[in-house]
């Protein structure tokens, strides 16, 4: 009696089977769960009171139990049209070395399974929605020290972001890789905002991190800190996001209001000053007049003042052409024309000292399709600059080609040449390390070449002198010997 109220209470099937694969006893839950007494059950066999499609699938393991093998397996069962999945345990009743039946031992497992299928399906729309989000995903441990933290996991995203595998930042290692290819003076700034991130729990940075194709990415990292129960650090989660595209259009976006502020001031200053420019330059030029008839003894005095100040106007008109040119838009009218007979021209009416030599390539004509008016610009102001650069005098050496639908030209001096550091600000408005200019000329050069859809570079080493090339994409290629 104990013992079936025992069997009874607990949350399992319990039952056995003959060998003809009928019931000999259940216990209650057995009962209640096929909805019948077990009056009813006793002397039935497994088909009847399971079903055919049931049996069917449990036929192959019962008849396996009754020969003597242990059974242990999952299966579906359908009761009153809902679907139930059971484990099932048969133990086979063997005595003298024959199976008289077996125990049967059985769980419904209907929520566990569905559980599963929840959390299967939960994981898999995470990782869908990891791999699939542009941004890098990451995980990760702080390092024992708490001087940073390092990667246990790295979304696919890794590749295709900074041209690495994310196995390449996991673990201690992968952290030393990180800070290899972070920019030194971000890498410096992020080091000094880690013991802050760990009180604050969040941090949102921008770095510059080296691409694997050897190119600065702009990175925007923002992470946060997950703490245990009592309220230690436990994990790290952030983001990575390539936001250098932003960071081009902010600079963009930066010069535009630069230019935009240059143009008003240039309109300004072009509009009060011009009127007394000229009326100056016009003064001089009668009062030059008016010594060179004079006989006075001061007359060579007065005429190299006049001749300074004249000098002086025209540069002051120069300053002003200069910032019109940089902040107003410039349209190219690319015409057939001879860049020789060009460069001959600019070398003909160029100022320089007798010292400067400035030699050309062997071609004595050379048509190419551009916008004569704005190339003399050009050539003038990097003639001019090479000029400048060498007070000791040298050699300005000027090669033109027209080549595979390409106008090229290199201006290259024997002067001074330009420190590294500064080679990549040359072209930047208002950068000047002379004594006097404002820094406008290189910036022009650019704007005028690619205006013309060309592209201006410049390679340079300090007392070797300095090479400026133009390069334009022809419209037509004629060469004529």
């Amino acid at each position: 009696m104990l013992l079936s109220l025992l069997i009874d209470s607990l949350p399992v099937f319990i039952g056995y089977i003959d060998s003809d694969q009928k019931y000999v006893l259940a216990n209650k839950l057995y009962k209640e769960f096929f909805g019948t007494q077990f009056s009813i059950v006793k002397g039935l066999h497994v088909r009847q009171v399971i079903g055919n499609e049931a049996y069917e699938s449990t036929r192959p393991h019962i008849e396996a139990a009754l020969r003597g093998e242990h059974q242990s397996y999952e299966y579906e069962l359908k009761i009153l049209g809902k679907a139930h999945w059971m484990k099932a345990v048969y133990v086979p009743d063997i005595e003298h070395g024959k199976v008289k039946g077996m125990f049967v031992l059985g769980i419904d497992i209907t929520d566990q399974r569905c559980l599963e299928h929840k959390l299967r399906s939960a994981k898999e729309q995470l990782e869908y929605v990891i791999e699939s989000n542009p941004a890098l995903i990451w995980v990760g441990k702080p390092l024992p020290d708490l001087s940073d933290s390092y990667s246990t996991f790295q979304s696919k995203s890794t590749l295709p972001m900074v041209g690495f595998e994310s196995k390449e930042f996991v673990g201690e290692k992968g952290s030393a890789f990180w800070a290899s290819r972070v920019h030194p003076e971000d890498l410096a700034k992020y080091r000094e905002e880690t013991a802050g991130f760990w009180a604050k729990g969040h941090r949102a940075t921008e770095y510059r991190f080296l691409h694997k194709d050897g190119n600065y990415r702009w990175i925007r990292e923002e992470t946060a800190v997950i703490r245990d129960s009592a309220g230690n650090v436990q994990d790290v989660i952030g983001y990575w996001i390539d936001i250098t595209e932003r960071k081009r259009m902010e600079e963009e976006l930066l010069r535009s209001s630069r230019l935009a502020a240059i143009g008003e001031t240039a309109a300004m200053v072009g509009h009060d000053l011009r009127n007394p420019l000229q009326a100056m330059m016009s003064a001089v030029y009668l009062a030059k007049k008016m010594v060179e008839s004079c006989q006075s003894e001061t007359r060579d005095e007065c005429f190299s003042l006049l001749t300074g100040l004249d000098e002086q106007v025209h540069y002051m008109d120069k300053i002003v052409s200069d910032l019109q040119t940089y902040s107003s838009t410039v349209t190219a009218d690319p015409i057939e024309f001879d860049l020789i007979k060009l460069v001959k021209d600019v070398a003909a009416n160029v100022k320089k000292p007798a010292k400067v030599d400035i030699v050309f390539d062997s071609k004595d004509t050379l048509q190419v399709m551009a916008d004569p008016v704005l190339m003399k610009r050009v050539i003038v102001n990097l003639v001019t600059n090479s000029i400048q650069a060498m007070p000791d005098g040298g050699k300005v050496y000027v090669t033109c080609s027209n080549e595979a639908g390409k106008l090229s030209v290199a201006v290259k001096d024997t002067g001074v040449g330009i420190a590294q550091e500064d080679i990549a600000h040359v072209f930047t408005p208002f950068f000047t390390k002379k004594a006097k200019g404002q820094g406008l000329g290189l910036a022009i050069c650019k704007r005028l070449v690619e205006a013309q859809g060309g592209k201006i570079t410049l390679e340079s080493k300090l007392g070797h002198g300095t090479t400026f090339t133009v390069t334009i994409p022809s419209l037509k290629s004629l060469e004529v010997s």
